[in-house]
This record gives structure tokens, sequence and C-alpha cells, in this order.
């Protein structure tokens, strides 16, 4: 069975210090030129990921990790490796997926929520993330090595599962360094990203399933 929350963190969860210090920006001229300079030039992307989920009747975080992929075309590949088998694919409006073999599809043309989902990833991943948005209400902050975009969701169904999500952003190349899902005041799932190869040579294979 496809378990929508579960799959939403998953998702959604694309390094900067939690204890670092960030003033809120007025003025977003100059992170939107530098922004805008990665969207125009980035045709693919591919890191590692560590993803934590933090749950308040735990005493340590769920650790997973593995390969995330993407590719111009709005096409996403998350690839679970640790410490289980995972995948997830984003391609031309459908949603797959492999649990250890077991594969299902998802049209999300009729489900509106991933549909917002896949559109946030895509300009996070390309740096166009602090982009006008019906579904999210978005603010910018900086420290001295990072951006943080803090987007709330003025949705109900996505308020169902989040409360805000967190976007930090590297000032050295504007890559995504970190992605913070809050769900509730103490729940919650980060994600780190390293390695980072930008432009790299992905095959458009890997991103449909293989029987």
């Amino acid at each position: 069975m496809i378990r929508l929350p579960y799959i939403l963190a998953l998702i959604l969860s694309m390094s900067c210090s939690l204890s670092a210090q960030f003033t809120e920006i007025a003025n977003t001229e100059t992170f939107m030129t530098k922004a805008a300079s990665i969207t125009k030039n980035t045709t693919s992307l591919k890191c590692d990921f560590v993803q934590e989920k933090h749950l308040s009747f735990m005493s340590a975080p769920i650790t997973s990790s593995g390969v995330f992929q993407y590719k111009e075309g709005n096409r996403i590949r998350w690839q679970y490796t640790a410490p289980y088998n995972y995948l997830i694919i984003l391609n031309n409006g459908q949603l797959l997926i492999d649990d250890e073999g077991s594969q299902n599809e998802i049209d999300l043309s009729n489900n509106k929520m991933f549909d917002q989902i896949n559109e946030v990833i895509s300009k996070a991943m390309t740096g166009n993330v602090f982009s006008p948005s019906e579904q999210f209400s978005q603010s910018l902050a900086e420290s001295e090595t990072a951006y943080k975009v803090i987007m709330q969701p003025l949705t109900e169904e996505i308020q169902a599962y989040l409360t805000e999500i967190e976007i930090y952003l590297s000032k050295d190349n504007m890559l995504v360094s970190k992605v913070i899902l809050k769900e509730s005041s103490e729940d919650f799932t980060k994600i780190s990203f390293e390695n980072s190869e930008i432009n790299s040579s992905i095959p458009d294979d890997i991103f449909i399933l293989n029987p």
C-alpha cells in the first residue's frame, strides 16, 4: 500500500549549521540575480543525500541515504540505498515508486498536492526556489555563508502534512545544501546534500521503472 505522508516526506525531503544566525532580507535582488544564473545554466544535477527523520517519541532520528538526480524537463530520481532500497521517480507528470520490487505509478494530474510538490522540487534544485507561488508564502534570510528560504503552505491539503519548509542554499554556488520539512513543532525531516555534480551526463532511461 502506498503511504502518502511517508512518500511526501521522501520527495521533499532536497551544509549549513542549524545554529547559524540568519537575518531576514527585505531586498531580494542580489539573491534573485544569482539564482537566475543557476536556473539558466543548470541542465542536470547529481548529488548524495542523507535524510534524518526526527520524531518526538524517538530518542534518535531515523537515518537513510542515497543518490539524488535531476535532469531538465522536471525529471527527478531519489534512489535510497541504505538502510533499504527504495526508489522514487518524478517524470512527465508521473510519480513512479519501486519499494524493493513492488512498483506503483501515480498520475500527478489527478493529485494536485504531488503536482505542487514536483514543481517546488524542480524549482529549488535549479535555483528558482524564490519564485511567486499560490501554494506557499515565502521569506528570505541570510547568514555569512548561506541563504535560507522559508516556505509556509497556504493550501489546506499541504497544511495537513507540513507546517513549514526551510531550504538552505550555499552562497558559493547557489546549490541546495539542506532541506528541513517541519510537520509539527517537534517532528521534522532534514535532508542534507553533498558531492554535487552539475551538468554531468545523466541517461534518460534512469527516469523509468524497469520490471
